[in-house]
This record gives C-alpha cells, structure tokens and sequence, in this order.
C-alpha cells in the first residue's frame, strides 16, 4: 500500500498521536503536513495543493469545524480521527469516513487510498461534484 505523491494534512493537537500518524503516511511514501489547530489548518488548505486529510474533532479544547468546513469547500475529502464515538459527532462530521483511536496503520493507510481514489473519480480542479466517500 502506497501514498506515493499523495500529500496528506494531519490536524491533532496531541504531539504522540500526530508522530504516529506522521510516520504512517511517510512509511506509506506520502508526505505528511501537520498542524495542531484549525486555523493552521485552514491555512494550509487555502496555500497548499492537499489530496486528503485526518482530522480531529477536539483539538485542545478548540472544534474542528471550520477545519471541516474548508476541506469541504475544496472538496478535499477526510477522514475523522477522534476517541469520541460517531453518534456524538458535530453534523459537520457525519458523512466522512470515521476511525476511532487507537488505529491501526493498515487500516489507516487504506482508509487514505481509498478516500483518494474516490476524490480523483470525483474532481477536476477541485470543483465539488456532490459524491462523498463513506
């Protein structure tokens, strides 16, 4: 399983949690950007050319949401990353792929290549189409 040229936008603010995941799109021959903040992130998302993202839902107190929201506008699909259970998700959360920590790395790297593959069927110059992964 490769993210070979994939560039992946890791939002976590817990510094052990945000290396793991790091690490598992770098193995995967991706290229991990990490922020701890959803303003770092919006910026991100605005500056830099991203294929997907791990997000997650509390990140020192702060909600995600507008990380969320930006993804959607730019139609760069993500993945929720949280310890939080789906049913007590933000309505921001809900139609995107869910994994609960801990994961696993396989199961990480799989969720991105498929999440991926489904947003190069889905875009051209990242003009939302409507589809969702999930």
């Amino acid at each position: 399983m490769s993210l070979t040229s994939k560039r992946v936008l890791v939002v976590e603010d817990d510094f052990l949690i945000a290396k793991d995941l790091t690490d598992a799109v770098t193995q995967a021959k991706g290229e991990a950007v990490v922020v701890a903040s959803a303003a770092l992130a919006v910026d991100k998302i605005e500056r830099e050319s991203i294929d997907c993202a791990l997000l997650n839902v509390n990140l020192d107190g702060e909600p995600s949401v507008l990380a969320a929201s930006h993804l959607k506008a730019h139609n760069v699909p993500f993945v929720v990353v949280t310890g939080y259970s789906k049913e007590t998700l933000p309505p921001d959360f809900l139609d995107a792929p869910y994994l609960s920590k801990p994961i696993t790395r396989p199961e990480l790297i799989d969720t991105i290549l498929r999440m991926t593959s489904v947003a190069s069927e889905s875009r051209t110059d990242r003009v939302p189409t409507g589809r969702h992964f999930g």
